[in-house]
């Protein structure tokens, strides 16, 4: 789903269309387990091959405005954490100085003993023309599952490949 970037919003409005997916995987371990592995964001690289590495910039647990800095294959962003609701959800959103601007939203539910339901929700910065957008959002889409399924394979086995 695309849309132009509202301007009431009180976030910098992106360079493009505003890029929007979802994405679920369930997992077999329990939601405190999966939940506090997704939400220390210094464990990205483990799972997606994208990102090189991820720093926590501010000291102390991880926890709402948690600041982190990653670095992908082209580029790098600063991102912090904008709601931390253990083991539930955890979002995060990039700072005014990074680029591209995305925003993440983590949901996670229990499904019986062992099993947890993951979704993530994406908002992305995109390009300005609607066809490349959209091919931009399948790709990215497409990126996201991936990984996902990275994570799931990561914390059922205890290694994945990237």
């Amino acid at each position: 789903m695309m849309r132009r970037w509202k301007r009431s919003s009180p976030r910098r409005p992106p360079k493009g269309l505003v890029v929007r997916f979802q994405n679920h995987v369930q997992i077999d371990r329990p939601i405190e387990e999966v939940f506090g592995f997704v939400a220390d964001f210094r464990n990205v690289p483990k799972w997606n091959s994208s990102v090189r590495t991820v720093e926590q910039e501010t000291e102390g647990p991880v926890g709402l405005n948690t600041l982190y800095r990653q670095v992908r294959r082209h580029d790098e962003q600063r991102f912090k954490i904008t709601e931390y609701n253990p083991p539930r959800g955890v979002s995060v959103e990039t700072t005014l100085d990074s680029e591209p601007a995305f925003r993440m939203r983590l949901r996670f539910a229990q499904r019986g003993d062992q099993r947890t339901l993951v979704s993530d929700t994406w908002e992305l910065d995109s390009v300005s023309d609607r066809l490349r957008a959209r091919l931009f959002s399948r790709r990215m889409r497409r990126a996201a599952a991936e990984n996902l399924y990275k994570l799931k394979e990561l914390l059922e086995t205890g290694s994945t490949t990237l």
